[in-house]
């Protein structure tokens, strides 16, 4: 993927249901009825693809892919993955001024980039960060 760039990136959400976690005695735990998965493809210029994910718990998170795709900074499609294949810590430490949802979408087309990076080198992506044994 030296030369391939990012031509597009698509997240959509999806809300999992889930029932409320009961504790000790009986007592049940705060109302969280659902989770929100966050899947991403990022697509590049050589016809590769990547997917990533991330995942949410409070409400917002139905916004997550929108917040993702505006803490990129300008210029950013079109432009390969950083050094190591992501978006780089100076893109992702600080989410651009987002926290919560923005930095869970992010994280998903981290993730793409990676997954786009190890596709294009014929790896998995574990294979490609160094799976442990």
């Amino acid at each position: 993927m030296a030369s391939a760039q990012v031509t597009g990136v698509t997240s959509r959400t999806y809300r999992l249901p889930i029932a409320p976690a009961v504790g000790p005695r009986g007592r049940r735990g705060p109302t969280v009825t659902s989770q929100y998965l966050i899947a991403t493809t990022v697509d590049s210029s050589d016809g590769g693809s990547g997917q990533g994910f991330s995942w949410a718990v409070r409400a917002g998170a139905a916004g997550g892919p929108g917040h993702g795709r505006r803490g990129l900074p300008p210029g950013r499609r079109g432009r390969p993955g950083g050094a190591g294949g992501g978006l780089g810590p100076a893109v992702v430490a600080p989410a651009r001024g987002g926290r919560g949802v923005t930095t869970l979408a992010m994280a998903a087309i981290d993730i793409g980039l990676w997954d786009l990076r190890a596709r294009a080198a014929g790896l998995g992506l574990a294979d490609l960060l160094g799976k442990a044994a």
